[in-house]
C-alpha cells in the first residue's frame, strides 16, 4: 500500500502480522481440539476471545490511523484487492456455517485459494517478487490442503498463515524500520 508516511506503513504491517499470527494459533489450536478430542468449546475457547481482542486493537488502529491522516482510507489499488479478498473469504464463512454452502474442511482450502489471487494481484500492482513468493506458495497449499484429511489441513493452515503472510511482513516491516533509522 503506498502510505502517506512511513510511520503508517510499518504500523500496517505490525497489523497484519499480529493478524495472521493470531488466525494460525486459532487454526493450530483448533486443530489439537478436534485432533486430540479435547472437550472445549473452541469457538467460545479459542476463535471468540481471540477475535475479540483483535478486533478491539484494530479498532484503536483504525482510529490512530483517522487522526493522523484525517481520515481512514485504503491508498492503492493493491489495498482495495485485499479488502475485497478479505470481505469474500468472510462472506464464505459465514455462509458455510449458516447455510452449509460449502463442507466445512474445504474452507481453509478455499481460503488459501482466495490468498493465492491476492497475493498474484498484489504482484501484478506493485512488481514485487515477495507477492509472487506468497502467491505461489498459497496455492500450493490450496492444492495440499485438498488432498489433507481435516485436522491435518487445520494445522497446515496455521503453518501457511506463518509462512506466506506473518512471516513476509514481518520482513517488510524491518525493511521499512531500516529505512526510518537510515
Amino acid at each position: 500500500m503506498d502510505y502517506p508516511n512511513l510511520a503508517l506503513r510499518r504500523r500496517h504491517h505490525v497489523l497484519v502480522l499480529l493478524w495472521a499470527l493470531l488466525f494460525a494459533k486459532c487454526f493450530v489450536l483448533e486443530y489439537c481440539v478436534a485432533a486430540y478430542q479435547v472437550p472445549v468449546n473452541s469457538v467460545i475457547y479459542v476463535w471468540s476471545l481471540s477475535l475479540f481482542m483483535a478486533t478491539v486493537a484494530s479498532i484503536v488502529y483504525v482510529n490512530l490511523t483517522r487522526e493522523e491522516q484525517g481520515g481512514f482510507k485504503i491508498h492503492s489499488s493493491s489495498g482495495r484487492v485485499w479488502v475485497i479478498c478479505l470481505t469474500v473469504t468472510l462472506l464464505i464463512v459465514i455462509a458455510s456455517f449458516a447455510f452449509g454452502l460449502l463442507p466445512l474442511t474445504r474452507l481453509p482450502a478455499l481460503a488459501a485459494l482466495i490468498f493465492a489471487i491476492g497475493y498474484g494481484v498484489q504482484y501484478f500492482y506493485r512488481r514485487e517478487p515477495a507477492a509472487l513468493c506468497c502467491a505461489a506458495g498459497w496455492c500450493l497449499c490450496a492444492g495440499l490442503l485438498l488432498q489433507m484429511a481435516h485436522p491435518y489441513s487445520l494445522l497446515v493452515f496455521g503453518i501457511c498463515l506463518v509462512a506466506f503472510a506473518a512471516f513476509p511482513s514481518f520482513l517488510v516491516y524491518l525493511k521499512l524500520r531500516q529505512q526510518a533509522i537510515a
